[in-house]
């Protein structure tokens, strides 16, 4: 094979990989196939180099996997938001256990992990509780509202019937898009910085089945977007929020100053007998009835005795901390962004909890004074998806808890970092969740305890 980007070739898919990829070799070379699986042999062209490695996209199946099947969407492959519709669920949840298992071993030098508990997704279609669109236009003109297609941030496909999130959520997007079309508001074009409608985000509650609906535009227009809003209240009952977002930048997001219209601006979620109010821009875990399962896990990992003091490094909006707050002694919780403090500490005393302490900070930077104050017995941490930085894993290593409860949503950054407790700690315990079906992301739940 040549350096040819354009090349078309044939290969057999040897593994899944994570990102999604079928992986295969062509002239010695490692080519990443998108919606290709293992055992199929496909026609492929590549469409990105980077590093040394090709990326490619199938034109044709040649041999295929016994498990694919028709997927539900007919944005499949053109939309960027699922990975895996076109194979079977108990297939997908199969690749993605072989993926953080080679993680594991490839990249965390595990030759033996423990026997990882294995949670499948309970439905895998309309789970996502947070969801976004944004406003396009086909190429006759058409007013729709569609996700990012795969690779472009300036272009969308239609998506307004997407399988991933709550039913409700197609009959809010066809009331937005009848009552814009109605007002003849026109949709933000980011090539000619023209037109208002630039987002939709919605959130759903799993508990009581409420919703908020936001509407990103390019400029503040209240009076536009609060006739919208209702007009969309009126129509489909339940709406909790009515939120404007205003982005005046002509970046491609659909976050900015919040002005709430309609409703009280929140809605709220029950886990474990603890209620947690989410408003537009808070973090909670997209997959409601899966996080449940999630958390569960963390909090019988950690094996609280009700003596503990405990640190949630990453807290967020202190879900962890609270959900492990009627085990412990005392409990802090550290995270950089202010806002999600602002909701931890809210959240706390709303559910009467008074034993925890939120701090504001970098976890990097709390960890070179905060482990000596606290002095942990079990550190919990959900890190982002680049995993813990090397100095606070040092630090952990410096002090040594009894035991960590790492969490993650990435296997090769979690492996990465285990390897380097492993200094110290033994890898005891092993989730697999999966939070994300049709989609390439899971998430790990993890037991280490101190080496004695």
């Amino acid at each position: 094979m040549s350096n040819d980007l354009q090349d078309i070739f044939e290969i057999d898919i040897d593994a899944m990989v994570f990102g999604g990829y079928g992986l295969g070799r062509v002239d010695g070379r490692v080519i990443f196939v998108s919606r290709a699986y293992p055992g199929e042999r496909i026609k492929a062209k590549i469409y990105k180099k980077k590093r040394g490695t090709f990326f490619a996209e199938p034109v044709e199946i040649l041999r295929s996997s016994e498990f694919r099947r028709k997927p539900s969407c007919p944005a499949f492959g053109a939309c960027g938001g699922c990975a895996h519709q076109d194979i079977d669920y108990e297939k997908q949840f199969e690749y993605k256990l072989d993926v953080v298992l080679d993680a594991m071993s490839r990249i965390g030098g595990f030759d033996k992990t423990p026997a990882p508990e294995l949670i499948p997704a309970e439905t895998e279609f309309h789970y996502r509780n947070k969801m976004e669109f944004g406003f396009a236009k086909d190429v006759n003109g058409e007013l729709f509202l569609g996700q990012h297609r795969r690779g472009r941030f300036d272009r969308f496909v239609p998506a307004e019937n997407c399988m991933l999130m709550p039913t409700m959520g197609t009959e809010i997007l066809e009331s937005i898009k009848r009552k814009s079309l109605e007002m003849e508001l026109e949709p933000y074009d980011i090539r000619e910085d023209s037109g208002l409608l630039r987002y939709v985000p919605l959130r759903f509650s799993e508990t009581n089945g409420d919703y908020i609906c936001s509407i990103t535009v390019r400029r503040k227009e209240p009076k536009l977007i609060g006739e919208l809003l209702r007009h969309v209240q009126s129509e489909i009952p339940g709406m909790s929020a009515g939120v404007m977002i205003v982005n005046t930048r002509t970046g491609d997001t659909a976050q900015g100053d919040e002005y709430h219209l309609v409703g009280c601006g929140f809605i709220e979620e029950e886990i474990a007998g603890i209620t947690f109010r989410i408003s537009p821009s808070s973090f909670f875990q997209t997959n409601t009835v899966m996080a449940r399962r999630f958390y569960d896990r963390i909090v019988e990992f950690a094996e609280l005795t009700g003596e503990e003091r405990v640190i949630d490094l990453y807290c967020g909006t202190g879900t962890i901390a609270q959900l492990v707050s009627s085990k412990a002694q005392r409990i802090l919780g550290i995270e950089s962004v202010e806002a999600a403090i602002l909701d931890a500490r809210e959240s706390a005393e709303r559910n009467g909890i008074s034993n925890i302490e939120f701090v504001c900070d970098r976890v990097e930077n709390a960890a070179k004074t905060v482990f000596d104050d606290f002095e942990p017995d079990v550190v919990i941490l959900d890190p982002p998806r680049s995993g813990m930085a090397g100095k606070s894993l040092k630090r952990l290593l410096d002090y040594t808890p009894q035991a960590l409860i790492y969490a993650s949503c990435n296997p090769t950054t979690l492996a990465r970092d285990l390897a380097i407790l492993a200094e110290k700690y033994d890898f005891v315990r092993f989730a697999v969740i999966d939070m994300f079906p049709q989609t390439y992301h899971i998430e790990c739940v993890t037991r280490l305890e101190l080496r004695r």
